[in-house]
């Protein structure tokens, strides 16, 4: 799901915020004096945002002494100000305020920390570098967030302050993600090897890159650091890609009963729910280019599938209509927020969703009678 359609984008598009993976174009100067808002639901990616910022503005050879760390959920203000305002022979401070939802909703038992950044923002502290990390979507009706976003809104415009997205990327760019981390880290995917992965680990930014580490070992001997599709079986965690097949198989053709009793069986063994949400997105995106495919490329080259998966795709497709799949892709996504921000339990979601798949188009099925 893209940042603009989480709650963090309905609250931090104003800003503009620039999507983490695209930091190393916006960064300043090391020496220069800037306030970052690092905000997003990836906390894996919060973090190595975070690090980076530290890594560049620490400069070559780092001066760790320089680096000053705080809890927003228990900081002191009067600490705060006076580590932005502490600068050494070897340069101004950096401060990493993590926790920073408590700025804008503070507890009543606790002294807010939102004068001190309002503070920081209209009057920063020459050229301190300040890194606050927004965990979670605060409150847009609260009194402090509205101040802080009116604070915000001007930095960001004087060219002063930059939000970060942090969010996973979308699942249309997902596996070219994985690829570009892969190879990072000196790892070549075989052909549907992204895919394997996507479907396996969903947007699970930290999974994914633990499982392309572990990959990244075992390829080592390899001089070209290669890996088949059948290695990725053997050293991957979750569940069988067999079990996988199955389930999206079954949904492909309509048979709901056999795509429940898939489902049950991968969550037993321990598959990711997340993973699974993955498996269901693409599968409905494929399903959806199978309908709109028209030209002279066949289908399975266009989608980069064998053409056996390309017949079944296309099968699938006559049982819905436009609309339908639009609508499912939004049920999806909505799904997906829920299933991270309330208690709606994984295998209830998950399990609504494959009838709705495995069901089909009551339309298309009235046109075949």
């Amino acid at each position: 799901m893209a940042f603009a359609e989480t709650g963090f984008g309905k609250t931090f598009a104003a800003f503009g915020p620039v999507p983490a993976e695209q930091l190393a174009d916006r960064l300043p100067a090391p020496e220069a004096g800037v306030f970052y808002v690092v905000a997003g639901a990836d906390s894996w990616l919060r973090q190595q945002t975070l690090r980076r910022l530290a890594d560049h503005h620490l400069g070559e050879p780092p001066a760790p002494f320089r680096l000053r760390r705080f809890d927003g959920r228990t900081a002191n203000a009067d600490q705060v100000v006076s580590a932005t305002r502490t600068v050494s022979f070897s340069g101004a401070p950096v401060v990493l305020i993590e926790n920073g939802l408590r700025i804008a909703q503070p507890p009543a038992s606790v002294p807010a920390l939102a004068g001190v950044v309002l503070e920081l923002l209209d009057r920063p502290p020459g050229r301190a570098v300040i890194a606050l990390e927004w965990e979670r979507n605060p409150d847009r009706r609260r009194k402090d967030w509205k101040a802080l976003a009116s604070s915000l809104s001007d930095a960001v415009s004087g060219g002063g302050a930059l939000v970060l997205d942090c969010d996973a990327p979308p699942p249309a760019r997902m596996t070219r993600w994985i690829r570009r981390t892969a190879r990072e880290r000196g790892l070549n995917l075989p052909e549907q090897g992204a895919e394997l992965l996507f479907e396996r680990f969903g947007r699970e930014l930290r999974q994914q890159v633990n499982e392309i580490e572990k990959l990244a070992v075992y390829a080592a001997g390899d001089e070209g650091g290669d890996v088949t599709l059948a290695d990725m079986e053997q050293v991957l965690g979750g569940g069988s890609v067999q079990d996988r097949f199955r389930f999206t198989d079954a949904l492909q053709a309509g048979r709901t009963e056999t795509a429940l009793t898939s489902l049950e069986s991968l969550l037993r063994d321990g598959e990711s729910p997340q993973a699974l949400m993955a498996l269901l997105y693409r599968l409905v995106t494929q399903i959806q280019l199978a309908q709109a495919h028209r030209g002279d490329e066949p289908l399975a080259e266009a989608l980069r599938v064998p053409r056996r998966v390309a017949d079944d795709l296309e099968r699938a497709a006559r049982r819905f209509r436009p609309a339908e799949l639009r609508a499912m892709l939004r049920q999806l996504a909505e799904m997906d927020l829920r299933m991270k921000t309330t208690r709606v339990p994984d295998r209830a979601a998950l399990s609504s969703l494959a009838l709705l798949l495995g069901r089909g188009s009551s339309g298309a099925r009235r046109r075949r009678v």
